[in-house]
């Protein structure tokens, strides 16, 4: 096999040279290019030997694309804390990873090309001052809409949403669930172009619209460092362990693992539901994956 082959080359010190083996690593090479950003590919030596697919030194900034299926519990190296593991190197070595999964780029390319080109500060998309936009409120309808179209994992839950509108247009959009005790979880935030102050104007709208005693949320660490919230005031309060999916290799999907749960699985897995199994026991057998995602 291939890790075969690399062994005895690497025995008889003969060099090797990694050509593109994945079309959209190829086109995320393409789109650096396209705007002059010098990289790496193949990039062993951050990591002491293992592999970073996109390396950008001018920005200490390393890319991955992982496939769904490669990527998962299929594969014995892909244990809950790789991922994570793989992060903290990459943040020890002073380089920030940016992880990309296979469906976030089928279904949403534009999308993710927009947050490396932010991170890079080469977004070149029209540009709406915070101060310059008005609040509004906004319908359960527009809300889903937004999102979906703007935010990388789509629209989530939200009992209270608040936009910036521009020239008639909603350019930012932030929702709130609203739990016990006047505690809120932040559940989403997105922007249709670059909205400078756009998120500390939304969070000063909602703080003085409504009572709260306590806002939480979470930072992706996959795309996220958390310096929105820094900026606001935020406080780390913990960082979550690896979290999970499964692999939907079929349709190119994660799936979420609420829908695993036992009283959902005889309609996933028909008549191989084993009642007496686990969740984890049932879906080895049946030959459905977990993708461990970074820490949040």
């Amino acid at each position: 096999d291939l890790a075969t082959v690399r062994s005895r080359l690497k025995l008889y010190n003969i060099d090797t040279i990694r050509h593109c083996d994945s079309y959209p690593e190829q086109q995320i090479a393409e789109f650096l290019s396209l705007h002059n950003i010098q990289y790496i590919r193949g990039d062993r030596k951050i990591l002491r030997g293992r592999e970073l697919d996109v390396v950008i030194e001018s920005h200490n900034l390393a890319i991955e694309y992982c496939g769904l299926y490669w990527h998962s519990t299929a594969h014995q190296r892909n244990t809950p804390s790789y991922h994570a593991a793989k992060l903290k190197q990459c943040n020890d070595a002073g380089y920030r990873l940016i992880t990309i999964f296979e469906d976030e780029w089928v279904d949403n390319q534009q999308l993710v090309l927009n947050k490396i080109a932010n991170i890079l500060k080469i977004d070149n998309r029209q540009v709406v001052y915070g101060r310059k936009t008005t609040v509004v409120n906004v319908s359960q309808v527009a809300k889903k809409a937004f999102f979906d179209a703007y935010h990388i994992q789509g629209d989530g839950p939200g009992s209270i949403t608040l936009a910036l509108s521009h020239a008639g247009q909603i350019v930012a959009m932030i929702t709130f669930i609203k739990q016990k005790n006047d505690c809120f979880i932040l559940n989403r935030y997105a922007t249709a172009c670059s909205v400078p102050g756009g998120f500390s104007k939304l969070m000063s709208a909602f703080e003085n619209q409504y009572n709260w005693k306590q806002i939480v949320s979470f930072a992706d660490l996959r795309w996220s460092e958390g310096g929105l919230y820094q900026q606001m005031g935020f406080e780390l309060d913990k960082k979550l362990s690896p979290d999970y999916y499964y692999v939907d290799t079929t349709n190119i999907k994660r799936i979420h693992k609420f829908n695993f749960r036992h009283s959902n699985l005889p309609n996933i897995l028909g008549d191989r539901y084993n009642s007496s199994l686990s969740e984890t026991e049932n879906t080895r057998r049946t030959n459905w994956f977990k993708s461990y995602n970074r820490n949040s």
